[in-house]
């Protein structure tokens, strides 16, 4: 399994988000993800091992800085 990031959808407008669309990623930790997904699915490819990829969203806990810049939504 792998923690993938909603980042893999880049600049896509589309919605529903779909995992089989990708956007071009707009930064380097999007990248990253964007790849991981792709050596997971060519290991599952070559090797007959299932993969699986989680694309996370607003991911957030009770020690979170709700004014951080990371915190999308209203933590509470």
């Amino acid at each position: 399994m792998d923690a993938a990031s909603s980042s893999t959808y880049g600049d896509s407008k589309e919605m529903p988000k779909v995992e089989e669309r990708f956007g071009r990623p707009l930064s380097p930790y999007a990248i990253t993800k964007v790849v991981n997904e792709y050596f997971a699915k060519v290991f599952s490819e070559l090797y007959g091992m299932e993969t699986i990829g989680l694309r996370y969203f607003n991911v957030f806990g009770k020690r979170q800085d709700p004014n951080g810049a990371s915190c999308p939504v209203k933590c509470f």
